[in-house]
């Protein structure tokens, strides 16, 4: 399908451990909520460019086709916490976070023990909170019961931490939308393994 759009690129340098990726997000016009089919699930991922239009735009969306939602903000959504951002928060089935994020979002300091962390961002209005935490696997909360995941990635040789994040959260989604009759927690704690072996 050929298009007149730009499309938004990244470079990766990397130099032995570390590495610096330089983005370029060309400003796109934005897609309309009204032509999106009505779908049962809507995952937002980082938004970039005019978020604000865009998480006002969502809270409409979501309650006139009662769907279910699941969000991963940028940090630059996060640190500008505007007032639709915060709304749409507080409609959120699952919320996924990197540990930076989950401090920078709660208002908390990096000291802050992980219990006091999860129960911050949970008052914020997410049902299910995921933090993923690198080498150290990931953190899973519900209202009745907090998981630890161990990362996988360490069973094989690390290559590039890059995308892992993304990673984790297609294969989170993709087990916890195959429900299969299961309870709950069973279907959180299966979900939780995905995002790992899928991060790994």
């Amino acid at each position: 399908l050929a298009t007149a759009l730009p499309t938004a690129l990244s470079v990766i340098f990397q130099l032995e451990a570390e590495r610096t990726i330089v983005i370029s997000n060309p400003a796109l016009p934005p897609v309309p909520m009204a032509s999106i089919d009505t779908p049962e699930w809507l995952h937002v991922g980082p938004l970039h460019q005019e978020s604000e239009q865009i998480y006002q735009d969502l809270q409409t969306f979501r309650a006139k086709h009662n769907l279910r939602l699941s969000l991963n903000p940028s940090i630059s959504t996060i640190e500008e916490h505007t007032r639709g951002f915060s709304a749409v928060l507080r409609l959120v089935d699952i919320l996924f976070l990197n540990e930076d994020e989950a401090y920078s979002l709660a208002r908390v300091p990096h000291t802050t023990p992980v219990e006091t962390l999860l129960g911050s961002l949970q008052r914020l209005g997410p049902k299910i909170v995921c933090i993923t935490r690198g080498a150290q696997g990931a953190i899973v909360a519900s209202a009745e019961k907090v998981w630890h995941g161990s990362a996988t990635a360490g069973k094989n040789e690390r290559v590039d931490a890059t995308g892992g994040g993304d990673a984790f959260v297609s294969g989170f989604l993709a087990s916890y939308l195959a429900a299969e009759d299961l309870e709950n927690n069973a279907l959180i704690e299966r979900s939780l393994q995905f995002g790992l072996l899928n991060s790994g």
